[in-house]
């Protein structure tokens, strides 16, 4: 009996030292990847930091945040997330030196500190290694996925003498990284903290005037070539910031995307464009479909499809009036595994028009797959109308998406000249200033009640 209870209390010891161990290595590390957690980090940093101050040396310090990984936890799941993080903790083992440190610091966060920087291509070095590692696409789960990342970097004492000052200063140039699309590094320069001082507060001002409904919806008329009748409208958000005036969509919109503010703001566009509907029809006049352009970052949400049905319902809406337009890009590479959600869409009946034709990666046969109701051709083919090889590019477009039986819609015309060569090659559709710039809906009602000639004098 003695033997017995001495080899439990031995067993007892042991578990008690594995939970402890257990606990101590929990209280330094990431139980995920390994690497060193925010606590360990911070230590090293500290210590790095006295040793360089000390001894007059200089260091480094990265801050990493993950290009994409926030749609391949969403779209694929956590397991394949975490699988994919773990993956990460391994690139970060394999590219720092002796001496140096990888940390996680919650999240898609990591940093690397430099310990000793002997010559400035060093950290670049380092840098390059690592987003030469995380751009390899890679196979996870079955699944094929690509990330990068967006790195920032301070040097001691080049950039500030305090540690707390080097953190500050290498996630400002992460951010500007990021704002830069992503997968590139990006070393602190003073002017930098104005100019991401100013975007952050951006995007906190966008936050609130989307949560406060401020921003406006306009409407571009789409008119048919041949009568000259406007067949649709195309809702169009704009930003009357109160300080600086009319921000583009072309800055708001992917820092909303950014920020993941871009499905309440989708939302928003989507509920005024069926409610103006609505209230166009009441007012007796002719009705014609409205499309709204939609990110492929939203039609990741699941409830999307549900939410514009109950839209429609709610206005007592036909699905055929409510067109969604996405950018060829984003729809022929799929990185956002969008196709089902079109596909619930199309079951629906609701049109499905693919934006920007002609700028992406597009193949006869994923066109031909996707049982898109429109094509529009991009402005920036349509410029160049009136030169032979633009001449030439629109012809080509035009025919293609002829063969497959498309309808086609021109985008950006702003002469009697281009409008013309349009009408010539069969072009069922155009917007453009030569018709109307966007404009507010009560002023579009003018179009729908006067018809051609309200909107032809309207552009000039």
């Amino acid at each position: 009996e003695l033997e017995a209870s001495n080899s439990m209390l031995k067993a007892e010891n042991e578990e008690r030292k594995k939970a402890e161990q257990r606990m101590t290595y929990l209280a330094q590390y990431d139980d995920l990847t390994g690497l060193a957690n925010r606590v360990l980090f911070r230590e090293q940093l500290d210590a790095v930091h006295g040793r360089a101050e000390r001894y007059g040396e200089q260091f480094a310090l990265m801050f990493i945040d993950l290009d994409k990984f926030k749609e391949v936890n969403d779209n694929l799941g956590h397991d394949i997330g975490d699988q994919l993080l773990c993956h990460v903790g391994q690139v970060f083992r394999d590219v720092v030196r002796t001496g140096d440190t990888a940390a996680r610091l919650g999240g898609d966060e990591f940093a690397l500190i430099i310990g000793k920087v002997e010559q400035p291509t060093d950290p670049v070095m380092v840098a390059e290694r690592v987003l030469e590692r995380l751009i390899a696409p890679l196979s996870i789960g079955g699944h094929a996925v690509q990330i990068g990342a967006s790195i920032g970097i301070s040097i001691y004492p080049d950039n500030a003498t305090t540690a707390d000052e080097l953190l500050k200063q290498a996630d400002l140039a992460m951010y500007q990284a990021k704002e830069e699309g992503g997968n590139t590094h990006h070393f602190y320069v003073e002017a930098m903290q104005e100019e991401v001082k100013r975007l952050r507060g951006l995007e906190r001002d966008l936050a609130a005037a989307v949560h406060d409904r401020q921003l406006m919806v306009y409407y571009q008329p789409k008119v048919d070539v041949h009568t000259g009748d406007v067949v649709g409208a195309e809702a169009l958000v704009r930003w009357l910031h109160p300080e600086q005036g009319m921000i583009g969509p072309d800055v708001f919109i992917p820092m909303a995307e950014k920020s993941g503010l871009i499905n309440a703001l989708g939302d928003m566009v989507l509920e005024q464009a069926c409610q103006q509907h609505c209230h166009w029809m009441s007012q007796g006049l002719p009705a014609i479909p409205v499309s709204v352009n939609v990110s492929p970052l939203q039609l990741q949400d699941a409830g999307i499809v549900g939410r514009i049905i109950g839209l429609l319902q709610e206005h007592n809406m036909s699905p055929s009036m409510l067109e969604l337009e996405l950018t060829e890009s984003s729809v022929m590479l799929d990185q956002y595994n969008t196709s089902a959600r079109l596909a619930e869409l199309q079951a629906a009946g609701i049109p499905v028009s693919i934006d920007d034709f002609g700028t992406g990666y597009s193949s006869f046969e994923r066109l031909s797959s996707l049982k898109a109701n429109v094509v529009k051709i991009d402005r920036s083919f349509i410029r160049d109308i009136g030169q032979e090889r633009g001449d030439a590019v629109v012809q080509a477009i035009i025919r293609m998406v002829q063969a497959l039986g498309i309808p086609l819609l021109a985008e950006g015309v702003e002469t009697r000249e281009q409008l013309q060569f349009l009408q010539t090659l069969g072009c069922q559709q155009y917007q453009g200033y030569y018709y109307s710039r966007p404009v507010p809906a009560d002023e579009f009602a003018t179009f729908l009640q006067a018809g051609e000639s309200a909107g032809l004098a309207l552009a000039q």
